[in-house]
C-alpha cells in the first residue's frame, strides 16, 4: 500500500513521461502536416500553427493519454481528463473520466 505522497509522485512521474511523448507525437504530427502543405520546404513556425487544427477528426493523434486533435483556435478537443483519488485506504481510485480517450471518438 502506498502513502499519498509516495501515490502522487509516481502518478506525476508516470504521466509527466506519457504526456511528453505524446507531445512529441503531436508536433511531429503537425510538422509532417505543414510539410505536405507547402510543397516539402522549409519550415517555419506559422506553418507549423497552421497545421494544427489539421489534426482533428480522423486525423486526430492516438497518444497515451487519450486522442488529440484541434480546433480552429488551437485549443484541444475532447481531450481525455481523468478524475483520481486516494480512498481511505490509501488506494488511488479513478472518480470519472471526461472526455474521450480512444481516436474516433464522437466529440472530435
Amino acid at each position: 500500500m502506498f502513502s499519498a505522497a509516495i501515490a502522487n509522485r509516481l502518478y506525476k512521474a508516470v504521466f509527466e513521461g506519457c504526456f511528453s511523448y505524446d507531445a512529441t507525437q503531436v508536433i511531429l504530427a503537425g510538422i509532417q502536416k505543414a510539410l505536405e502543405a507547402n510543397g516539402q520546404k522549409l519550415l517555419t513556425p506559422q506553418d507549423l500553427a497552421s497545421a494544427l487544427p489539421q489534426i482533428t477528426g480522423s486525423q486526430a493523434v492516438q497518444g497515451v493519454g487519450g486522442q488529440i486533435g484541434f480546433g480552429p483556435d488551437h485549443d484541444p478537443v475532447n481531450k481525455a481528463v481523468v478524475l483520481l483519488y486516494v480512498d481511505g485506504g490509501g488506494h488511488i481510485q479513478m472518480k470519472s473520466v471526461q472526455g474521450c480517450f480512444m481516436k474516433g471518438c464522437p466529440g472530435l
